[in-house]
């Protein structure tokens, strides 16, 4: 039997004891309260951790519905499916023929985790090859025409007599050993642009232009020259002093070993001219009114001769160039007397021009394309 305490300690005891149950509940509180936090904190980790599992998911179905089916024509499109994290569904708005806006919703146990944006891009391709590196899809002329440069090595400058403004347009940087792109103006500085530049698979570029970057490997076809040179029943050199200085647009095809436009030329009707040859000069102006085209495919070079003839501007309109094995260059690369002016498409292997380049409107190109597929890719 314990000892009796005497009546003032009794009340010590008692406070002390209760002193010492609220302190261990205290220590208790605060020892729930951390593993609650902990716990809120893991489902918060782990539902964060669900939802971008499942965003993933719908992210590749939606690409991979896209790239096999037929989604790319409808005006909208969805998607479904679950995991073991969840459900999500997805649903494609259509903004534009190359253009989706895709919208994710993800669940998990009956409750909405979220929801996320991403755009899907489209590109026509006009078919696709197996490459060292995998799939490598091949750029049609009817697509590489939308940029006013497309090139897997690029150099652009401004011209010495040149405006300030290099580029009014895009420019497709394509696939390969050795892919630059180098636009300045006539000083070494940035070039003026108001345009962007795509980068086909090139993560190591970042050109001073604005810039999108594209998972995709592209280059252009030469199947579209091959076939068609295959069958011209011309050879020799075609001189525009020698055919009235004029080409006959509204759909027409010349067919020549060589195209010499060594006067002044205009391209006469609408719709395109359109030459299918080994090597192009460019010596003088070359005109087409509204609503007409040169269309030039080649498989060679296509030169600019901005010195001939003591001239002092050399100007090229509404000419299209796809030279998928070739180069495509001012000669000189810098005149020191004659300006450069290029409205068009410059679609070539190499690029190496001087002076100011320009937009224009296609015409005639869907013709020369066949299979043609559109490629989809998120983008931003």
């Amino acid at each position: 039997m314990m000892p009796r305490l005497p009546r003032g300690e009794r009340g010590n005891f008692l406070m002390g004891a209760i002193a010492a149950m609220m302190i261990i509940m205290l220590f208790v509180g605060l020892a729930l309260g951390a593993a609650g936090k902990h716990l809120k904190a893991s489902a918060v980790t782990t539902k964060i951790a669900n939802s971008g599992n499942l965003v993933t998911d719908a992210k590749a179905n939606a690409l991979y519905t896209f790239n096999t089916g037929g989604a790319g024509t409808l005006a909208s499109h969805t998607g479904t499916g679950k995991t073991d994290h969840g459900s999500w569904t997805w649903k494609a708005t259509r903004q534009a023929a190359d253009r989706y806006k895709v919208k994710v919703t993800t669940k998990a146990g009956g409750q909405a985790l979220g929801t996320t944006e991403f755009i899907l891009g489209g590109i026509d391709a006009s078919s696709a090859k197996a490459t060292d590196t995998g799939l490598s899809y091949l750029l049609g002329p009817g697509t590489a025409f939308g940029n006013v440069i497309t090139g897997r090595d690029i150099t652009v400058q401004t011209g010495t007599r040149g405006a300030a403004r290099l580029l009014t347009g895009n420019v497709a940087v394509l696939s390969g050993d050795g892919a630059k792109l180098s636009t300045t103006n006539s000083t070494g500085g940035p070039a003026a642009s108001t345009g962007k530049a795509t980068l086909f698979a090139q993560p190591q570029l970042e050109p001073t232009m604005t810039h999108t970057k594209l998972p995709i490997g592209m280059n252009m076809s030469d199947e579209v020259v091959k076939e068609n040179l295959a069958k011209c029943q011309r050879t020799g050199t075609w001189k525009s002093s020698e055919n009235g200085n004029i080409l006959n647009a509204n759909g027409n095809t010349y067919c020549y070993d060589a195209f010499d436009f060594d006067k002044p030329t205009t391209i006469m009707g609408t719709g395109a001219a359109t030459l299918f040859t080994k090597k192009v000069d460019i010596r003088a102006n070359v005109s087409s009114p509204s609503g007409a085209a040169l269309n030039i495919y080649t498989a060679g070079d296509t030169n600019f001769h901005t010195d001939s003839d003591g001239k002092t501007a050399l100007t090229v309109k509404n000419t299209f160039v796809y030279a998928p094995t070739g180069v495509c260059r001012t000669q000189p690369f810098r005149s020191t007397t004659a300006s450069f002016s290029f409205t068009g498409s410059l679609s070539c292997d190499t690029v190496n021009a001087a002076g100011t380049f320009g937009t224009a409107t296609a015409q005639d190109v869907d013709g020369v394309e066949t299979n043609k597929t559109r490629i989809w890719f998120e983008t931003s």
